[in-house]
């Protein structure tokens, strides 16, 4: 006699020791029902994508990096392979969200910050089940200094104008290298 009991319903901080007193419970009935001796107990639990991580914070934001800390999630019976910290700021439209860097540690450093810059952060943890729901977001902000451009303006030329007035033209520099300005 095979009996397969699958425990669907775990809550992630439930004792096993409740599952397993549970199916013993249930095959001591079904053994007395058929009178039968011997049994093989094939004992499951749920497998699922990880919880969010929680707790995170920003541990250190400089002009061009942060580091971002977090408490580990709850993995839900299989390990977790990998945290991806995502970071916005405030040039960003509502919802939109970059990934800053991948690890699989409970600390993320994310490079090349652009100055004149507030950055919130948030986690995913992902298992071979899938990926979690993002963590809340930092509570703190980065904010980057303000700071020169890191390359001159490209194609710069003069046209005529009039007289006694000079008129300079250059090719319009990606935002992220002219906001230190604090305007677009």
């Amino acid at each position: 006699m095979t009996i397969q009991i699958t425990i669907d319903e775990r809550q992630n901080n439930d004792s096993m020791r409740y599952y397993i007193y549970e199916a013993l419970l249930k095959i001591s009935s079904d053994v007395m029902q058929s009178n039968c001796l011997s049994l093989t107990l094939q004992l499951f639990s749920s497998l699922d994508r990880p919880q969010p991580p929680t707790n995170v914070h920003m541990n250190k934001c400089t002009t061009s990096r942060a580091e971002v800390s977090w408490t580990a999630s709850i993995d839900n019976n299989d390990r977790v392979v990998e945290y991806v910290v995502f970071y916005n700021t405030s040039h960003d439209p509502t919802g939109s969200y970059h990934v800053g860097s991948q690890t699989n540690t409970t600390t993320g450093t994310v490079h090349s910050l652009q100055p004149w810059t507030n950055y919130t952060f948030h986690v995913t943890a992902r298992n071979s089940m899938g990926t979690s729901d993002p963590s809340h977001f930092t509570r703190v902000l980065c904010s980057t200094p303000q700071s020169r451009p890191s390359k001159s303006p490209a194609h710069v030329c003069t046209r005529n104008g009039k007289p006694g007035e000079l008129v300079i033209l250059w090719k319009v520099m990606m935002t992220e290298l002219i906001v230190w300005q604090g305007k677009v």
